[in-house]
């Protein structure tokens, strides 16, 4: 006959291991919140150059066509 047991967490271990998910899902709402504030900056600024005339992207060494790669193809800090 074999004789199991159930070993159950301690009290240290459980909130230990509740602390680390508590920290993991505040980091990522932190991720969330941010990335949700980069993409609204980028949405502002792509507003503002579509509304620019030929000329003043001309100004900025831009042409029409390039402005959603200028804005989301890379880290753009305006």
């Amino acid at each position: 006959m074999a004789y199991t047991t159930q070993q159950h967490p301690t009290a240290p271990d459980f909130f230990a291991g509740l602390l680390t998910t508590l920290r993991k899902t505040r980091e990522s709402l932190v991720h969330i919140f941010f990335s949700f504030g980069e993409h609204s900056y980028r949405l502002q600024e792509l507003q503002e150059l579509v509304q620019m005339s030929d000329e003043q992207l001309a100004a900025r060494n831009l042409r029409r066509e390039d402005i959603v790669h200028h804005i989301f193809s890379h880290q753009h800090v305006g």
